[in-house]
């Protein structure tokens, strides 16, 4: 896994205005996060409380994969975390948007940035 590779991709989501934190995750919390300065104030204690609870997201996304589960969303505060599970594999995109944003085009953009990634990860 070619770790500029993919810190290049989190450093472009984080350009997009509704991407707000991003992440790639491994179960036990190995992974790739940019420097959280980069991160909207606003989510950091959303950032913290995934990084101390990633292992039961990950649980919940062994027992879907075999269904075919690509992606995973849900709502915290005003806040939506975004999970999408590179396939074949034990790793995550993870970000976080505002739930007032607008919800298609974050989807495009992450999709995206997980179309990349997947590229990284098998070289």
């Amino acid at each position: 896994m070619d770790i500029e590779k993919i810190q290049a991709v989190l450093d472009d989501l984080l350009k997009f205005e509704d991407v707000y934190a991003c992440m790639v995750a491994k179960q036990g919390m190995e992974g790739v996060v940019p420097d959280k300065k980069k991160f909207n104030p606003k989510v950091l204690g959303i950032i913290e409380t995934l990084q101390n609870t990633i292992d039961n997201e990950f649980q919940i996304i062994k027992q879907y994969t075999d269904y075919g589960l690509e992606e995973m969303s849900f709502r915290l505060q005003d806040f939506e975390v975004h999970l999408y599970v590179l396939p074949g594999s034990e790793i995550a995109l993870i970000a976080i948007s505002p739930s007032q944003a607008n919800r298609g085009l974050v989807e495009v953009t992450l999709e995206n940035a997980r179309r990349k990634l997947i590229e990284i990860v098998k070289e």
